[in-house]
């Protein structure tokens, strides 16, 4: 028995952009190697008439405003599947106290995510509540091609950046302790702000067509009540502060390596 309040055409569509982004890497490296590779002599050509010697400074730039929002991207993706963390913050929150059923309630609810399954009739989830986790499962999908397209972006941009400036390593230098020190300061500049009004601005952003305020009695307020967010996205800053500690503590040894050349 499953609890199916999404309209096919929609589910077809969703599940489709979901094949398309998941496979959207391994289609990427197929057009470079069977279209691009056999005309690398013409792109060689080509690239040695662009002076990208003008371009460096924007190329740089975009680099160090895109890699924080792919290291945050990326940590919000691995921790949307990390159940350990689900079950970690249940515990915390009490949300086994009123929803004894709340494991395997989740897991339909990650699997429905995931895969796009029907979420099963035992989660006695309303039809707006259902409806609203449709939206956040096309949220997913919409964030996750945003993640695919960085990724390949920033690698495009970085490549142009080692094989065509004469400081590549000092240009690698400024682009990972730029972004580095960007990433750790976004959370900073957020944290004076109030996280109710932050959370509302959120889903007037992403969710304006609404649905997506519960009474506290419905059971996504149960399984998540507003702590469980708080907590997700100082998890989700922590994980991205630590990564742009990593990358300032590689641009400074790097630093210091060269410097001894």
């Amino acid at each position: 028995m499953y609890f199916n309040v999404i309209p096919i055409g929609n589910f077809m569509h969703a599940s489709f952009n979901k094949a398309f982004i998941l496979e959207l890497p391994k289609h990427l490296i197929t057009i470079f190697c069977c279209k691009l590779l056999p005309k690398r002599m013409k792109i060689k050509k080509l690239a040695a008439k662009i002076r990208w010697k003008k371009y460096h400074i924007p190329i740089k730039t975009i680099l160090i405003l895109i890699i924080p929002l792919s290291i945050y991207l990326g940590a919000t993706n691995y921790l949307l599947y990390d159940e350990s963390f689900y079950h970690e913050e249940f515990t915390k929150v009490g949300s086994y106290e009123r929803v004894p059923a709340a494991n395997s309630i989740l897991d339909s609810v990650l699997i429905f995510f995931k895969s796009g399954e029907p979420l099963l009739d035992e989660t006695n989830f309303t039809s707006s509540e259902a409806r609203h986790l449709y939206d956040v499962r096309n949220l997913i999908i919409d964030f996750t091609g945003a993640l695919y397209l960085l990724i390949v972006f920033k690698l495009l941009l970085l490549g142009i950046i080692i094989f065509t400036s004469k400081k590549a390593v000092e240009d690698v230098i400024h682009i990972t302790f730029g972004s580095g020190t960007l990433t750790i300061m976004i959370p900073l500049m957020f944290s004076s702000i109030d996280f109710n009004y932050l959370f509302t601005e959120f889903h007037n952003l992403f969710f304006p067509q609404g649905g997506w305020i519960f009474p506290e009695s419905s059971l996504l307020i149960q399984l998540f009540p507003q702590q469980f967010f708080i907590n997700f996205s100082s998890k989700i800053a922590y994980n991205s502060m630590f990564v742009g500690g990593f990358l300032i503590s590689f641009s400074i040894a790097l630093w210091f390596v060269t410097r001894k050349k």
